[in-house]
């Protein structure tokens, strides 16, 4: 299955588990705010780098792929490539180091609020 994870502009965050279960980070203090703009600034420079998609969204990836979406006002901006390729491009690396870190502190959080267990 596919995990989700989406960061925005006003310090939210969701991460959505391939079993169903859900981490949704309103922000009610600013914690994760770093971590939550260290991604966008990542995405950021993958969107300077790349245009957006002129096609309709293609499906899901299959199994053993990965895909970084940015959704901007000009549109939808994606990279999309097998994991282990994409988690070690120049670019989409430190897209999926700071997606997996801002992951890993969701779940920490939702943990020691006692809502989910390890």
């Amino acid at each position: 299955g596919l995990d989700m994870l989406a960061a925005y502009a006003d310090g939210t965050a969701r991460y959505i588990n391939h079993s169903g279960s859900a981490v949704v980070w309103d922000a009610p203090d600013n914690s994760l705010h770093l971590q939550i703009e260290s991604v966008l600034r990542a995405g950021e420079a993958v969107v300077d780098r790349i245009g957006p998609w002129e096609g309709r969204r293609p499906p899901a990836p299959p199994t053993g792929q990965a895909r970084i979406s940015m959704l901007t006002p000009s549109g939808l901006h994606f990279g999309q490539a097998e994991f282990g390729a994409l988690a070690g491009d120049q670019l989409g690396g430190v897209v999926i180091s700071r997606a997996t870190e801002l992951m890993q502190s969701l779940m920490a959080k939702t943990r020691q609020q006692g809502l989910i267990r390890p």
